[in-house]
């Protein structure tokens, strides 16, 4: 179904606010119309996920492994190969499902490589 049939048949209502513009409304009620919309912010969601993952990734490549060459780093990145394979799956997968245990797994591997990791401290702490 098209925005416009959408709007046609009431699931979503068009208004103008004060300041003239035309806002649209979503109808809470036709529950086909708002899974299709949380699969479509699931995926756009998933999608984020999957790019920070892919940055946590390369931050392993270029600055963990070189570094400390630990059999722990290799296997925290092989965890984050699989995650970033199963996001990609989770991407294809039509299903209205949540993802929490791959947000789950993203931040535990953000948490081991933030050890060493410097770019999550407060740079206004900083003195310059």
């Amino acid at each position: 179904m098209s925005h416009s049939e959408r709007i046609l048949k009431g699931v979503y209502i068009t208004a103008h606010n004060d300041c003239g513009e035309m806002r649209v409304i979503h109808d809470p009620h036709d529950l086909s119309v708002m899974k299709s919309d949380r699969i479509c912010d699931n995926k756009h969601d998933l999608n984020i996920l999957r790019l920070k993952c892919e940055d946590l990734l390369s931050y392993f490549k270029r600055k963990i492994i070189p570094i400390r060459r630990r059999d722990l780093d290799y296997h925290m990145q092989d965890k984050l190969y699989d995650l970033i394979d199963e996001i990609y799956a989770e991407m294809d997968d039509t299903k209205d499902i949540s993802y929490d245990h791959l947000v789950t797994r993203y931040e535990a591997c953000k948490i081991y490589a933030r050890g060493s990791r410097n770019s999550y401290r407060d740079l206004n702490a900083l003195k310059l």
